[in-house]
């Protein structure tokens, strides 16, 4: 093609190389639109060819060990993960301040990702806990409801009763609505020897006194 100068502009016509002196064919290549297959351009544009502070992601099936500088990016085929290039590693680590709330559900975690080791100390109390299981939940652990405890009881708490004929030792029987002290000889094994057990118990006189007590035991 070429052009012609006009007033307000050019006019562009085709025209046929061989319409051009040969003396003035140098540099002049003939393209054609048509027909350009991927290994007319393969190899062009590659890394080098990047402006600086510019470069493409790699799709690599490990991760490169040289040349690498801060903020490249690679994605590895084995995992489909993008990995950035930061402070000497590669990591693709996501800053908790990076998530929108409620973006990461429970379907989103792989079964065992997430342990005790990735729970800070006292990051998950009760109030965060859903009990599926009753059996073995302990309701009162802190004896404030008697309701509570409807099994049976016996509890055995160091004393020095004169009139409960036993040495030291009471037994405390009920069944969480009535407690009973049961005077006489009476035993129970503990096999730990060297070890000290320690009972906290609370109580409350019987009228007309009617004190609260709280007695904390040692056995040894």
């Amino acid at each position: 093609m070429c052009a012609e100068p006009r007033t307000g502009g050019y006019a562009v016509k085709d025209f046929e190389i061989s319409e051009i002196a040969e003396d003035l064919r140098t540099g002049i290549r003939k393209v054609s639109l048509t027909g350009v297959t991927t290994s007319d351009i393969q190899g062009i544009v590659d890394a080098t060819s990047f402006a600086a502070g510019l470069a493409p992601v790699d799709v690599v099936s490990s991760l490169p060990t040289s040349g690498n500088f801060e903020g490249r990016v690679a994605m590895l085929t084995t995992n489909g993960k993008l990995h950035r290039y930061h402070s000497g590693a590669w990591t693709v680590a996501v800053d908790g301040g990076d998530l929108v709330y409620n973006s990461v559900t429970t379907g989103a975690l792989a079964a065992g990702a997430v342990t005790a080791a990735q729970l800070a100390a006292g990051a998950v109390t009760a109030r965060h806990m859903g009990i599926g299981d009753f059996e073995n939940l302990n309701i009162d652990a802190n004896f404030l409801d008697p309701e509570a405890w409807t099994g049976e009881t016996s509890l055995y708490a160091p004393s020095n009763p004169e009139d409960w004929g036993s040495a030291k030792i009471a037994n405390i029987v009920g069944d969480g609505n009535a407690y009973t002290v049961v005077s006489g000889t009476f035993a129970f094994d503990i096999d730990a020897t060297g070890e000290e057990f320690w009972l906290s118990w609370n109580g409350r006189d019987l009228p007309p006194r009617n004190r609260a007590i709280q007695k904390e035991s040692l056995f040894s």
